[in-house]
């Protein structure tokens, strides 16, 4: 490449994006489990405990927590708990919110502001890779469809895992390509720290363990590289190297607690793990989260060493306890407790917007068609792998069928696939054809753009116009894909402009349940309510009753108004096992 430098008018969309995601993380009040993750930043700086949401790995909050160390507030470090069950640290946050409500807003903004570095280095690593396999036109589609993504501006712009593992995952993703393009040390000490740093963002990247030496191993073999033995075990050694770099950052942020403690001493509390108890009953339900055990000293591997600290192996096992447990699953108006293999490919259906699809059909029908539209197969491989790696471990886990936020770090390489639609013509008789083609691909990049700030800065609630928009959203999907409880400041500026405040039902504090107005003969009484479409949608909930009224008013697109004259008979009816 003759000039690595980024040209000008990236810096102008950087710019903006930086300025879409800033305005986000004013606007939109603490998300579910954020509050969580910034008092639990707070207490890893000031106490050195690491338990409080340990089920993630610490990263993240750490970054976030920055900020907030350098600002005025209150934190009782005697609310830090060394417990690793799941809500060890909800308690914790609940008291931080309480002891900084004047404060509130301006520390996660600034906690939320030190995020976004993150998502420049996803778009950035979007340009330079498409621009590196397809020319400079394709590195400008990757940059603008990650930059005006509704999905990545919903994401990156809170103290929270999804967005910044996504970043650090096709960093790593890169940095691992350019090693194996150019086997040498610098290259390989790159990639284990970008490796280091991404499994300390999200554990769900710890296939890349398994997955970059086997992908090294089989490009090699098929490379044609000669040489002998020796370049073969100095890429062995390199990749060693590598490894025991990412390893070492992620024992070291955890102060090598544990490290190396034998498999067989853990005590697990999953079934994956743990194995089945033997009061498990009939119905093959996972074991309560205190019943502990280690499937691994019954296979008689209890003396392997484990290379991760205690509370990283215990996070995973956290978090497959999580994914073991039955919960109420919604997708296109059905419910169930089981989940949805096919749950993610459903849900791109609705959340991604018809330019990205466009470009995405375009870009398959392409690459099938015509060879220069295909990649040499050792590049379409590690553009394809840490992919369908990552779909494959979450459609293991579709009793999980709730988030499609999950399925954000997939978005970098479809970016940078579908960016294979804008190469230059290789001779001059293909320049009508591609004019063609090129007029196509800014219509569809276009349409994206169009599409996402339509409903700015709403975009957590982001769903395509085939089916209505983010207005007819809830009949196809619920909770973090259209409320996250981000739309709490829009409420209050509501409730401020209206006179009937006294009665309000207020949508409740990150960590609080909802104010109820519930009379114990099972009627909602005569007044005003504000209910997140959430609790409107739930057969579960106490306001199910009213999604059937047309509502006074809406605030954003995940809260509705409610105005009753009469009082209203609750008779709720319980989700079922239907199959959509």
């Amino acid at each position: 490449m003759a000039d690595d430098r980024l040209p000008r008018w990236t810096w102008v969309v950087l710019l903006v994006h930086v300025i879409l995601l800033a305005y986000i993380a004013w606007a939109h009040s603490p998300v579910d489990n954020e509050s969580e993750y910034l008092a639990a930043g707070v207490c890893h700086w000031k106490t050195g405990v690491l338990e409080p949401a340990c089920r993630n790995p610490p990263l993240p909050r750490l970054v976030g927590a920055l900020p907030v160390l350098a600002m005025p507030h209150v934190f009782r470090p005697e609310f830090a708990v060394r417990d690793t069950d799941w809500h060890s640290g909800m308690f914790m946050s609940q008291q931080f919110l309480e002891e900084n409500a004047d404060r509130l807003r301006t520390l996660f903004f600034a906690g939320r502001l030190a995020c976004i570095p993150f998502s420049i280095l996803g778009a950035v690593v979007c340009y330079y890779w498409a621009r590196e396999l397809f020319g400079a036109a394709a590195g400008a589609v990757a940059l603008l469809l990650w930059c005006f993504s509704p999905n990545v501006l919903a994401n990156n712009a809170l103290v929270m895992p999804d967005g910044i593992a996504t970043s650090l995952g096709v960093w790593t993703a890169y940095r691992f390509r350019h090693w194996l393009r150019e086997p040498n040390w610098p290259n390989g000490l790159l990639a284990g720290v970008a490796l280091g740093w991404t499994l300390l963002a999200k554990a769900t990247w710890i296939g890349l363990l398994i997955l970059m030496p086997l992908v090294w191993l089989i490009t090699r073999s098929y490379s044609g590289r000669r040489g002998g033995l020796k370049p073969f075990l100095t890429e062995l050694a390199q990749l060693i190297v590598l490894y025991v770099t990412a390893l070492f950052l992620i024992n070291a942020t955890y102060g090598f607690d544990g490290t190396f403690q034998r498999l067989g001493s853990y005590k697990f509390s999953s079934v994956a793990f743990g194995g089945r108890p033997e009061s498990e009953d009939e119905e093959g339900k996972p074991p309560p989260p205190r019943e502990l055990g280690n499937r691994f000293a019954a296979w008689h591997l209890g003396w392997v060493p484990v290379p991760l600290p205690r509370l990283y192996v215990l996070g995973i096992d956290i978090q497959r306890t999580n994914a073991e447990r039955k919960r109420d699953n919604y997708l296109f108006g059905r419910w169930n407790t089981k989940g949805w293999w096919y749950y993610y490919f459903a849900a791109a259906l609705v959340k991604m917007p018809l330019g990205t699809w466009g470009l995405l059909l375009g870009a398959f029908g392409a690459a099938v068609v015509s060879q220069r539209y295909r990649l040499p197969w050792r590049e379409e491989v590690w553009l394809l792998a840490p992919a369908l790696a990552m779909l494959l471990l979450l459609i293991s886990q579709s009793s999980i069928s709730r988030h499609f936020r999950y399925v954000l770090p997939l978005a970098p390489f479809l970016f940078v696939g579908i960016s294979r639609l804008a190469q230059l013509p290789a001779v001059d008789r293909a320049a009508a054809v591609a004019s063609l083609r090129m007029g196509l691909v800014v219509a569809l990049v276009t349409a994206t753009l169009v599409s996402s700030l339509a409903i700015y800065p709403h975009s957590m609630s982001y769903f395509n116009e085939a089916i209505g928009g983010p207005n007819q959203g809830h009949k196809y999907l619920l909770g973090s894909n259209i409320d996250r409880n981000q739309d709490r400041y829009y409420l209050e500026r509501w409730q401020r402009s209206h006179p009937l405040r006294p009665e309000f039902v207020n949508i409740p504090t990150p960590g609080k349940p909802p104010k109820i107005l519930r009379g114990s003969d099972g009627f909602l009484y005569a007044g005003w309510y504000a209910v997140s479409i959430d609790n409107l949608m739930d057969p579960k909930s106490q306001y199910y009753g009213l999604k059937d009224l047309p509502p006074v008013a809406r605030v954003a697109y995940s809260t509705w108004i409610f105005y009753l004259e009469h009082s209203l008979q609750i008779r709720p009816d319980m989700p079922g096992d239907e199959q959509p």
